[in-house]
């Protein structure tokens, strides 16, 4: 039999299950019933064959980028179409020459730089480092780093815009977030900066609204519409680019597999068989890469993703497509913001970005300088004027209202924690909107509906006298397509004047496709909002801050011209501190007109009725169903505003299990009285219960009493749709209820999240389901299972409790994975300890980033890979806590000097109340039976040395719990490292 050998990386990495080669081939079979091809190791595409048919191409090394290397979109300065210049031939040819030469030099330059990253044929089975699949952020830092000339890493992009940890686990961002992060790098970096290294995006959107001009927008250039554009801007390109592509690699993936299919049919017995699985589904996230080479005569380009490896080594995967493939690849539309993926380009260039100044601090627009919630977090799938008032909100707040004001409004807490940041969660809470609404999408009477509720906010907030506000409605006469408009272009500019120049807030709805002049929204009224935050009258450029940030971008600039023919049909509502401001917009007829119509206003509040399901599917439905099924009023709303955390975090179908067992526990302890239990069980493997009969065993039980007892299971979609015997052919999303179980077909009943009750309930197998709720959730990174709600109470859990909650320090993204939990339990630490010693009434919060990006150094190789000592926790702290001017200090606790473990973990307390804290870190394998390191602390010690619990307070709560308890002898064995931090 022929030995199966494994595809060198170099060519093409196929990692996961999908198997999408369809044409006859030699298909081996194996013991888990999966089918896979086998193919011959063959080079790849047009230029391959070619090179293989020559003996210069045979004799050269394959592990150097090949023909001339690609510098991609021309120019430094202002945006201007790619074209070819009509000159003398003699000049021609000199030119011709010239840019040969400089392309070569160019090339040759590029392969020095990526040469020692290249992965050579003989590197198999590379060791990705699992928990940063970040290869945006290496493409920048390797840009950058290119580019500049300087030695840049994702730590100093980490750093330098303190990004929250959880980014690195981010296997994919989209196209705005990518030019935001590379702009905010090159703009505030000092070295960058002062060699004038700079950043411009481009989109492949093929559909614009009015003819092209010649400009943008600053750091916009114009989109790439047709392949022949796409060919000659590869041609004609400043050399000493580079370009971060953001790409869908299911159409590269496929198209190398096609290409070995033929290479087998034409060469069949001269090549040993390999064996291949596609790793990208056709729908996927997308991913990044480097274009390092481009043949015009071959017409292929060569594009490298970064991986970053588990011994700290960032390697460069090279995959060599035609450029129509490629081109193809990068006008797949992203299916987040559902916007054409493209790329951003760094070059040097002496031209000064014409940035316009903004009115209002950046750091306090995106919500960062307040801590909590920043707008780079907020949902794209929430409605631009529920966005649009949120952040109107934020600011009204921040920089309108005195000092006394603020701080009442800052101090408002909810659910026991203080939601910091911008206030989306706030301001739905407070209007009562419904998930239908919230999600329901923008359209032209959004902005009279905003200002109509804006006022009933400020009433119940009780700072209506404060605030005065006013509205402008831009129409055309009866509403006409064309004719004249009530509001003229010069009025319309001095709108703008005054609120810039009063420093008010001015919340405007537009026509998206209009404003960008490129049909990104199919819909008929394509309402989308900005806030305006500066205006230069002599250029006319108006400065918008984006409520998307996610998908259009944090700010960005317009003629202002543009902008008038964007808002006709829309409006602009006002904030301001003085009502003589309001009064010069000479707005009272609108105002009245909107007020009395009963269509701008807020519905009256309703009670429950029924239960209903959103049209998406959310984890937060199963659970409010699985509630409602214990016989406790519940609803979707209710579970999102009674959860504690921000709205925007709870829309989303893929919260992992250990997260939605958090959220189910929040509500259960502020709403259900602690009347419901939740137990989690994760199948992995060699984990107790992991096994089918586990499974089997969970669902008899909560079957017996299925008044008193929920089984959720948590499960692997795309295992459920690759089998057609199963599924139904609609997606209700990972979360299911267990309804019931026939013994004697083994079928279980399951009902999900899906809308459309038709498709809700679907049985499936018993061990199709096993197979699904054991696979890997790749944000946990570790095997899904299931949740067991009970209406037993869970009162005892919050007894003698310290109180402490990884929600009283700031967590950018609570259901993200921690990258390094030690420092979000030093977080933790100062903020609990920091509660009671605020003199102005305020707790502090403290985030694991400052702790993180207060070290003189750091790496997150180490970071993710080393564990943890008691001395070197205590190290790390003490340098912190100097640095942020903590009063706290740290030191290792001896066990022997305590006596016994569970005496070492007891914290000193005066007058009922710890005036200590501990931390443990330990190996996670003994306590959750996955490899790893954690740190958690202390919440509770009960019981004595034999009989003794310790619950524990985790610092990586997305994968192994908020909360947990282990007997102390258990817990004993898997410590490691023991720190207790006091008061100095």
């Amino acid at each position: 039999m022929q030995t199966s050998k494994k595809i060198v990386p170099h060519s093409v990495s196929f990692l996961n299950e999908d198997n999408s080669v369809t044409r006859s081939t030699p298909v081996q079979s194996f013991t888990n019933g999966t089918a896979v091809m086998e193919m011959p190791t063959i080079p790849i595409g047009r230029g391959s064959r070619l090179n293989a048919a020559s003996p210069a191409a045979e004799a050269s090394p394959n592990t150097t980028p090949s023909s001339f290397f690609l510098p991609v979109i021309s120019g430094g300065g202002s945006p201007k179409r790619v074209g070819f210049q009509e000159k003398g031939h003699g000049a021609e040819t000199t030119n011709s020459l010239n840019t040969r030469r400089k392309a070569e030099a160019a090339r040759q330059k590029l392969q020095e730089f990526v040469k020692p990253m290249i992965l050579s044929p003989g590197e198999e089975n590379v060791a990705e480092l699992r928990s940063a699949p970040c290869a945006w952020l290496l493409s920048i830092a390797l840009a950058c780093s290119y580019v500049s000339g300087e030695s840049i890493t994702i730590e100093d992009i980490l750093r330098q815009n303190r990004l929250g940890l959880h980014y690195v686990s981010f296997p994919s961002v989209t196209l705005a977030e990518l030019f935001d992060v590379t702009n905010e790098f090159l703009t505030d970096h000092p070295k960058l900066r002062e060699m004038r290294v700079h950043c411009e995006v481009a989109t492949f959107d093929s559909e614009t609204v009015e003819e092209l001009g010649e400009v943008m927008g600053t750091g916009e250039r114009l989109p790439i519409m047709t392949l022949s554009q796409f060919r000659k801007d590869l041609s004609n390109c400043d050399p000493h680019s580079i370009c971060v592509l953001n790409f869908d690699p299911y159409l590269i993936e496929q198209h190398e597999i096609r290409m070995r299919l033929n290479y087998m049919e034409l060469n069949e017995t001269d090549y040993p068989m390999e064996t291949i699985v596609p790793r990208w589904p056709a729908k996927n996230q997308g991913t990044f890469g480097l274009i390092l080479n481009f043949s015009p005569a071959l017409h292929t380009v060569t594009v490298g993703t970064p991986i970053l490896l588990e011994n700290g080594r960032i390697v460069i995967q090279e995959h060599t497509v035609p450029v129509q493939v490629l081109y193809k690849a990068l006008c797949v539309k992203d299916n987040y913001c559902n916007r054409s993926r493209g790329f951003v380009r760094v070059f040097i260039s002496d031209q000064p970005v014409e940035k316009v100044p903004s009115i209002f601090p950046l750091n306090v627009l995106d919500g960062s300088l307040t801590g909590g919630l920043l707008t780079t977090a907020l949902d794209t799938s929430i409605s631009p004027h529920i966005l649009g008032l949120s952040i109107m909100h934020h600011l009204v707040t921040n920089v309108l209202l005195d000092d006394t004001e603020q701080r009442r409004q800052n101090a408002t807490n909810f659910c026991d924690v203080m939601l910091r940041g911008i206030p989306v969660t706030l301001v739905c809470q407070q209007l009562g909107l419904g998930i239908a609404t919230i999600v329901g999408g923008s359209n032209k009477a959004s902005v009279p509906s905003a200002f109509s509720w804006y006022r009933v906010l400020l009433k119940k907030l009780k700072i209506e006298d404060a605030i005065a506000l006013g509205i402008v409605l831009v129409e055309r006469r009866g509403g006409a397509e064309d004719g004249p408009v009530n509001i003229s272009d010069d009025t319309f500019m001095r709108h703008i004047e005054l609120a810039v120049e009063s420093g008010s807030v001015m919340l405007m709805g537009f026509d998206v496709n209009v404003a960008l002049n490129v049909k990104v929204d199919n819909r008929p009224e394509p309402c989308h909002f900005a806030i305006v935050i500066g205006m230069d009258q002599e250029r006319g450029i108006v400065r918008l801050a984006d409520v998307n940030v996610k998908k259009y971008r944090k700010t960005w600039h317009l003629p202002v011209t543009r902008l008038y023919s964007a808002v006709i049909g829309y409006g602009y509502i006002v904030a301001a501190k003085s009502r003589k401001t309001i009064e010069k917009l000479n707005a009272t007829g609108f105002e009245q007109s909107i007020l009395s119509e009963a269509r701008y206003a807020l519905p009256p509040t309703q009670r429950l009725l029924r239960f209903e399901y959103p049209k998406k599917n959310y984890v937060v439905t199963i659970l409010a169903d699985a509630f409602a099924r214990l016989g406790f009023k519940a609803d979707v709303e209710s579970v999102v505003n009674f959860s504690g955390f921000h709205l925007s975090f709870m829309l989303s179908e893929h919260l992992p299990l250990e997260n939605a067992a958090t959220v189910a526990r929040n509500y259960s302890h502020t709403h259900a009285e602690d009347g419901v239990s939740v137990a989690t069980r994760h199948m992995d493997k060699g984990a107790t219960g992991s096994t089918l009969q586990g499974l089997l065993q969970q669902i008899r039980f909560a079957l017996q009493f299925p008044e008193s007892r929920c089984l959720i299971v948590n499960f692997q979609t795309s295992i459920i749709h690759a089998n057609k015997a199963v599924w139904n052919g609609s997606n209700g999303g990972s979360y299911a209820i267990v309804l019931h179980f026939d013994e004697s077909s083994s079928l279980v009943t399951l009902s999900d999240s899906n809308h459309e009750s038709f498709y809700r309930t679907w049985v499936c197998p018993l061990d199709v389901l096993f197979d699904a709720v054991s696979a890997v959730d790749s944000i946990a990174l570790r095997a899904r299972g299931t949740l067991m709600l009970t209406t037993t109470s869970q009162r005892d859990m919050y007894l003698d409790c310290y109180g402490y909650d990884m929600r009283h320090s700031i967590v950018h993204h609570p259901f993200k994975p921690s990258v390094w939990p030690a420092f979000h339990c030093l977080a933790l630490v100062a903020s609990e300890m920091s509660r009671g010693d605020s003199t102005t009434g305020q707790s502090v919060q403290f985030s694991a980033e400052d702790f993180l990006y207060s070290l003189s150094s750091f790496s997150v190789h180490n970071v993710l890979r080393n564990e943890l000592e008691s001395e070197h926790i205590a190290a790390l702290a003490n340098t912190a806590f100097e640095r942020l001017e903590i009063p706290l200090e740290a030191n290792a606790v001896d066990v022997t000097i305590s006596g016994s473990f569970i005496k070492a973990c007891c914290d000193e307390t005066v007058n009922g109340k710890p005036v200590t804290m501990t931390l443990l870190g330990y190996d996670t394998r003994p306590i959750h039976r996955v490899a790893g390191f954690s740190v958690a602390a202390i919440n509770r010690v009960r019981g004595t040395e034999k009989e003794g619990f310790v619950q524990l307070v985790e610092g990586n709560g997305c994968t192994f719990g908020s909360v947990w308890e282990r007997p102390a002898q258990e817990l004993q064995f898997a410590v490691t490292a023991m720190v207790r931090i006091r008061r100095r």
